[in-house]
């Protein structure tokens, strides 16, 4: 097992999670480039975290056995949260945009 590349898998998840988290933070406020810019960072980071998802697939497609441990079920999890919450901030950002939209049609 390499634990390098699992603790990469986490890195990664978590600052997608963390910048996702960010951007609908951001958008609450209406502060649309700040949301964009932690979308764009999330994405980036799921993005990274996908690549070693993958390389893990492929280890386990050439033969490599990979073993299910907790380190491995953690990030899993992580990477699952990840993917989840980036779908999740997109519509949160449209959501606040609507709001902002709607609010200002009623001045």
């Amino acid at each position: 097992m390499d634990i390098e590349q699992i603790m990469e898998l986490i890195l990664h998840a978590g600052n997608s999670e963390s910048a996702s988290l960010m951007s609908i933070e951001a958008a609450r406020e209406f502060n649309f480039e700040e949301a964009m810019a932690q979308n764009e960072i999330a994405r980036q980071e799921l993005k990274e975290a996908h690549n070693e998802q993958t390389a893990f697939l492929q280890r386990q497609a050439l033969g490599d056995h990979i073993e299910m441990d907790i380190y491995m079920t953690h990030a899993q999890d992580h990477f699952a949260m990840a993917s989840v919450l980036k779908n999740f901030s997109d519509e949160m950002i449209n959501v606040y945009k609507l709001i902002q939209e709607l609010k200002e049609e009623r001045k």
